[in-house]
């Protein structure tokens, strides 16, 4: 998806999220993102400092539709991560979808990963969907992708057995390796209770926000 989005700079609106970069999922900083983003597509530009502060997505994207209808081309919003994401925020992937109000309409597109029959849900009924499957990582693709991070051949070899060469999940295994778990502590629940990289990487994180709040506290209440 990103290099769709670079062979297409002035005609998509991308969001890359991660379960281990809690920003990446803000709400606000999502809208932030997207404002930033059509605001550069349809005046050349970065926003002004003096509309830092202002939000207006709704607005930026009735102004796109109207562009696209006069260009007679769409524009794309891509939001890659929904899925892993989605699965661990209380409401669900609609606390993401719910940010696109535009979605289904004339001029729009959305490029979403995920599994499309846990996130239609949280779309709009009106909308048709297509679903795509990503071609799966060879034993050679695992290798150049984690080999840097995972240098055991056996072991990556297992994890790409476990993870079915999905590059989605094989991206996440790289991210936990890369944040200083080692493959043997990776492979044990993955084995033994089928755990998939992305949750993972959600209890990863929840641990380090654990941690962070306790620090706060302390720091807080230190006489």
């Amino acid at each position: 998806l990103s290099q769709f989005a670079r062979s297409l700079p002035n005609e998509t609106i991308s969001l890359f999220l991660s379960p281990d970069e809690r920003a990446s999922y803000d709400v606000d900083t999502i809208r932030h993102s997207l404002s930033d983003q059509m605001h550069w597509i349809l005046n050349g530009n970065k926003r002004p400092t003096s509309q830092i502060l202002s939000v207006d997505v709704e607005t930026y994207a009735e102004e796109l539709r109207h562009l696209a209808r006069r260009r007679r081309k769409p524009f794309y919003f891509i939001i890659d991560g929904l899925g892993e994401v989605g699965a661990g925020l209380g409401g669900g992937a609609r606390t993401i979808v719910e940010l696109f109000p535009w979605i289904g309409l004339s001029g729009i597109k959305v490029i979403v990963t995920g599994d499309l029959p846990e996130l239609l849900p949280a779309f709009p009924r009106n909308i048709t969907a297509k679903a795509f499957v990503m071609i799966e990582f060879g034993l050679e693709d695992a290798l150049r992708l984690c080999g840097d991070v995972i240098d055991d051949r056996d072991l990556l070899a297992q994890m790409h057995k476990l993870c079915h060469g999905v590059p989605s999940a094989l991206a996440s295994l790289r991210r936990l390796a890369v944040s200083g778990i080692s493959a043997s502590q990776l492979i044990t629940p993955m084995q033994d209770r089928g755990i998939e990289p992305f949750a993972i990487e959600w209890e990863t994180r929840q641990r380090g926000d654990d941690q962070q709040l306790r620090t706060l506290a302390q720091l807080a209440f230190d006489d």
